[in-house]
């Protein structure tokens, strides 16, 4: 894949916002510093952009859709057709009741950071982290971690 399909050139392509790149090396957006190049990359302006963009590309184009790149290998073959990155306009945290969505864009330690100030999650949240984002996490939210994991978070019961 040293150049991009000429089906997928810029008159096929509906006019984004976000950027879009054609032939682009994927090793510099993934936290591992691996991998091939997408035939296209685009990183959508946020979510009107990206749901217009869906609805007018062409229909045989393939789809991968990354978050922020963490934990991926990229094949050296790269991808074919568009990778879409979701960035910080899809890193949204908002709580709903005793629950948080999260935007595919959120960085993990923003997500355990935030259920800590809402209160919310307990010490599964932690438990799925590494020691060293866990003692982060402990350190920076010691107004609801209590020591005890079965009593962080709402409720008391951790989780």
């Amino acid at each position: 894949m040293s150049q991009p399909r000429a089906i997928y050139n810029d008159a096929v392509l509906p006019a984004m916002r976000g950027k879009i790149r054609a032939d682009a090396d994927l090793s510099i957006v993934n936290w591992f510093q691996v991998g091939g190049k997408a035939e296209w990359l685009f990183k959508p302006e946020d979510t009107d952009d990206l749901a217009y963009f869906m609805a007018h590309r062409p229909a045989d184009m393939a789809v991968t859709v990354l978050g922020v790149g963490s934990n991926l290998l990229v094949r050296d073959g790269g991808i074919d057709g568009v990778v879409i990155r979701l960035g910080r306009s899809f890193a949204e945290c908002r709580a709903q009741g005793d629950r948080i969505v999260v935007g595919a864009g959120c960085l993990n330690s923003n997500m355990t950071l935030f259920s800590c100030e809402q209160g919310i999650g307990g010490a599964r949240v932690f438990k799925r982290y590494s020691g060293l984002h866990r003692r982060r996490a402990h350190h920076e939210c010691r107004g609801v971690w209590q020591g005890d994991e079965r009593r962080a978070g709402r409720g008391g019961a951790g989780g």
